[in-house]
């Protein structure tokens, strides 16, 4: 992977210099994967043929799932208006993705094919070349075919993230669903000190629910919240109600939290040379009975191992 140092050279102007990465075999143990956006560690560079071994990860401001990106400070959602046209439903996935990561988000809606006359012959205005829109489907083609950083002029980062069908929802739980609309936040506030009678209360007509089911968007709501039910129970089902990660967190120097690898109970505990010995001694009185013309009785390196079990 590529990783971008900044350097700053005697000018105090900073420049990105690219590296080719490998992991640590560490981090790969630990399934810590290093998303576009990371910030990292990088050691063993060679700056002659550009290259590194990124040793750590810093902790994240932020992580989104679709597209997988780290330390994002704000979401830019672009939809076409025509070809194809925008579906309410698909754009409300996008939004309630974008709500339960608590980023700042801006909707962007392109392809309007009603620009105004005086606008459109700006001198500000140019053509641009675009790639075909088929006329089967009336959808274009995606040619970003993986996430890369585009700098600013004015410092930061872009994540040109390639087109997706739509977002997995895998951070969204029953409970935090209705908080992804605005609409619900809304009619819970404006009820105050009044509240639902169940702190569960999922919005679904329950008896003393204070939202009511006559907004706009309400049946996208219960869509949603079906979906992420049964996702749900499936995940229940599979994987039961505890499960340990595969990192482990201890404090090291200076109060710093260190991640490392969460080891299975007995796994890696070496045996006994006791145990091994006898598991040997029971394997060869199995083929002595298979085979009668062995002589295990006399042999000098049995009676060795029989006596040190002794």
């Amino acid at each position: 992977m590529r990783v971008i140092v900044q350097r700053e050279p005697e000018d105090g102007m900073k420049t990105g210099l690219e590296l080719l990465c490998v992991m640590r075999a560490v981090l790969k143990k630990i399934k810590r994967r290093v998303l576009v956006g990371d910030k990292v560690v990088v050691g063993s560079i060679d700056w002659v043929e550009r290259r590194g071994v990124i040793e750590n990860v810093f902790q994240r401001s932020s992580e989104i799932v679709d597209p997988p990106v780290a330390n994002v400070d704000r979401l830019l959602v672009l939809f076409s208006m025509e070809q194809p046209p925008v579906e309410p439903f698909m754009l409300t996935r996008f939004l309630v993705e974008a709500e339960s990561y608590r980023i700042p988000l801006t909707l962007a809606l392109n392809k309007t094919e009603l620009v105004d006359e005086e606008i459109s012959g700006s001198k500000w205005f140019e053509d641009q070349r675009v790639g075909e829109v088929s006329t089967r489907s009336g959808r274009g083609k995606h040619t970003t075919r993986h996430v890369s950083l585009l700098p600013l002029l004015g410092g930061g980062y872009v994540a040109d993230t390639p087109g997706f069908n739509q977002p997995s929802l895998l951070k969204v739980t029953k409970q935090s669903l209705a908080q992804a609309f605005p609409e619900i936040r809304k009619m819970l506030k404006d009820s105050e000190p009044a509240k639902c009678s169940f702190n569960d209360c999922l919005h679904l007509g329950e008896p003393g629910c204070i939202v009511k089911g006559d907004w706009e968007r309400y049946p996208y709501y219960f869509q949603l919240l079906d979906e992420i039910r049964i996702r749900e129970e499936f995940q229940l089902r599979t994987f039961g109600t505890k499960r340990e990660g595969d990192v482990r967190y201890k404090v090291g120097d200076m109060g710093v939290q260190q991640a490392e690898p969460r080891l299975e109970p007995k796994k890696h505990r070496r045996q006994s040379r006791k145990r091994i010995n006898q598991s040997l001694l029971d394997e060869l009185d199995e083929l002595e009975d298979d085979d009668d013309s062995l002589d295990l009785e006399n042999d000098p390196i049995i009676r060795a191992i029989e006596n040190e079990n002794q």
